[in-house]
This record gives structure tokens, C-alpha cells and sequence, in this order.
């Protein structure tokens, strides 16, 4: 059985960012419980994470040199019993050598806790939004027995949170502080809760912190598409008001004033001429 807290500051090399749709037709060599993480081993040399949401994810590579096995872990890496074959049949082989191969384990962790909330196989994933306190709960506590400094919160493992529908654990989790953790995946995870709100606050706030300000994003710009591909997710899901607000700020004035007048919002079409004249004005006067 793998090893629990302790302070781990070797990276994953691949940050648990590769899900794959189904089990490979390896043979399976060993499998070990860390926690709520179900790891095994493959006769290829992979490592791997067998999700509660019966997607595999994997962890780590060994290099193929005989029958790896994986029996345990540690905060920081797997511990693997690695055989050479016998290259006759009359020769023995020759002994079991024990190798530890980097991989750390906090990733693996999130992705099992969030999983478990997600499946439905506890009671108390029966509600998605007790479930994701408790995950939240966990995941915090598995985070302050790491290595501060580890890069375990990125786009990758938000992307498999929200690909294992655990979406609230990866909205709450996305609240974190974390520098690898770009706008976009933030984004992706209040969209995949349906945080409209929160969404167009994230963006606004971006917004009138660019060098764009008070102008809207130019065309072509990360922070212009991403407004208005979320302006389109919600108005997709019947938040009007969220998507002509920031239709306008994106500078789609024709767009949000089609979507005002198709929704009968003439307040809003009155709103948005006004402020479309006071841009021209500004443009106008050097900005």
C-alpha cells in the first residue's frame, strides 16, 4: 500500500493530462491502493489510474527491461519490482530488482477523490454539491501535505476533472491559487458548473486589468475570443443579460443589439446605443 502525506517536490511527467477511452490490451502486472487512487502496472511498463469513473489515466513510464510490477508509492514516486526474463530455459533468473520511478502522487489523488464524487458510489455522492464539499475538503488537505511549490494544479488536470464530470470539484478547485492554472481552464470549469455570473465577472475583471482598457479586446485576441465564446455558451443557456453584457464589452455591438431585440430587451438596446455613442466619443477624443 502506497505512502500517504510528506512533503514531495519531483514533478509528473505527464500531469495526469492523458486519459485514454478504454483499457489497452496490455496484461495488467500489479496494482496497488493509495488512498482513494487505484493504481496498476502494465506488462508494457506504464503506469497507470483506474478513475471511479472507469476512465484510465495515465501516470508514468518505466522503461519495458522485463516484468515490471508496481508495489507501492510514495508522495513523490512509485515503487516498482522489475525481473529480467531468462534467456534460456535451462538458465535461471536472475533476481527481483526493486527501482523507484518520479511520479507524483498529488495529481493522482485530486483526480481520485473528485472521480469518487463524481461516480455516484457512496452515499454521500448522492448530492453533487456534498459530495464536492467533501472532495474539496480532501483535496485541500491532500494539498497541505505537498510540497507548496509542486505544479499540481494546471490545465491538464483540470481538463481531466471536468473530462471525469467531477465539475463542481474542478469549479471549487479552479478558486485555488495556482500560476499554472490558465484563465481559460478557470473558465472551462465555471462553464462546466453553469457559472455564468462568476464567468462574466473572471472576464470583465481581465478586462479592465488589460492594457485594452477601457477599449474592448481587439479582434483575434485570446481575451476576445474567450468573451465571446462565452458570451455564446450563455446565451446558449438562457442568460440573456450575461451574454449582451459581454457581447458589448467584447465590442460585438451589432451582435448584442440583435440579441436585444430578439429577446424584446428594449431597455438593453437603449443601454447599448448609449454606451456605444460614448465609445465613439472617446475614440474620437484619443481614447
Amino acid at each position: 500500500r502506497g505512502g500517504g502525506g510528506g512533503g514531495g517536490n519531483a514533478s509528473n511527467s505527464s500531469s495526469a493530462s492523458s486519459t485514454f477511452s478504454s483499457l489497452d490490451i496490455v496484461p495488467i502486472t500489479g496494482m496497488v491502493w493509495v488512498g482513494p487512487v487505484l493504481l496498476f502496472s502494465t506488462a508494457g511498463g506504464a503506469v497507470r489510474q483506474l478513475s471511479w469513473t472507469g476512465d484510465v489515466i495515465h501516470v508514468c513510464a518505466a522503461a519495458p527491461l522485463g516484468r515490471v510490477s508496481i508495489v507501492g508509492a510514495t508522495p513523490d514516486a512509485v515503487v516498482l519490482v522489475r525481473s529480467q526474463w531468462a534467456s534460456g530455459s535451462a538458465a535461471l533468473a536472475p533476481a527481483a530488482e526493486v527501482c523507484i520511478r518520479p511520479a507524483l502522487m498529488l495529481p493522482a489523488l485530486l483526480l481520485g477523490w473528485a472521480s469518487l464524487a463524481a461516480s455516484g458510489v457512496t452515499a454521500a455522492a448522492a448530492d453533487g454539491g456534498a459530495a464536492a464539499v467533501r472532495v474539496v475538503a480532501a483535496a485541500k488537505d491532500t494539498l497541505a501535505r505537498f510540497d507548496p511549490s509542486a505544479a499540481a494544479l494546471n490545465d491538464g488536470l483540470m481538463s481531466s476533472l471536468i473530462k471525469l464530470g467531477a465539475w463542481r470539484a474542478a469549479e471549487a478547485l479552479a478558486a485555488l491559487p495556482s500560476p499554472l492554472l490558465s484563465r481559460s481552464s478557470r473558465l472551462a470549469a465555471l462553464a462546466a458548473s453553469a457559472r455564468w455570473i462568476d464567468i462574466r465577472s473572471l472576464l470583465l475583471h481581465s478586462l479592465q486589468n488589460s492594457h485594452h482598457a477601457p477599449l474592448p479586446p481587439p479582434r483575434g485576441s485570446s481575451l476576445h475570443s474567450e468573451m465571446v465564446a462565452a458570451a455564446a455558451g450563455a446565451l446558449s443557456h438562457g442568460q440573456l443579460t450575461v451574454a449582451i453584457d459581454l457581447f458589448v464589452e467584447a465590442g460585438e455591438w451589432l451582435t448584442a443589439m440583435v440579441v436585444a431585440v430578439c429577446a424584446g430587451r428594449v431597455s438593453m438596446l437603449t443601454e447599448i446605443s448609449r454606451r456605444l455613442l460614448a465609445m465613439e466619443q472617446m475614440y474620437w477624443a484619443g481614447g
